[in-house]
């Protein structure tokens, strides 16, 4: 099993995550139960993959969980900029480095 804890792209999302823990409490009702469940569920999705990779040892199994990855990515930065409305800056900068 490879070291997944030093990745950019692991402590990025760890990040993340913790920043929304501190902003969904502060949404309205709405977003709270309804976007805030779906950042929380998709942050922790990419984190499992991160996992899911550091222990497959198979180069296709890999490009599928990157692939996997991308798109729970890409479903993140939807969701943040439906709560932002536009202001979801700082996040997309986050992933956009770390992709690029």
């Amino acid at each position: 099993m490879s070291q997944y804890s030093h990745l950019p792209i692991y402590n990025s999302t760890i990040n993340c995550l913790k920043d929304l823990y501190q902003r969904i409490p502060k949404f309205s009702k709405q977003y709270k139960y309804l976007l805030g469940g779906k950042l929380i569920e998709y942050n922790t999705k990419i984190i499992s993959l991160i996992f899911e990779i550091s222990n497959s040892r198979n180069k296709e199994e890999r490009m599928a969980f990157v692939d996997e990855i991308a798109k729970n990515i890409d479903l993140l930065l939807i969701h943040i900029r439906i709560c932002n409305g536009g202001n979801g800056v700082r996040y997309l900068l986050f992933f956009n480095n770390i992709m690029l």
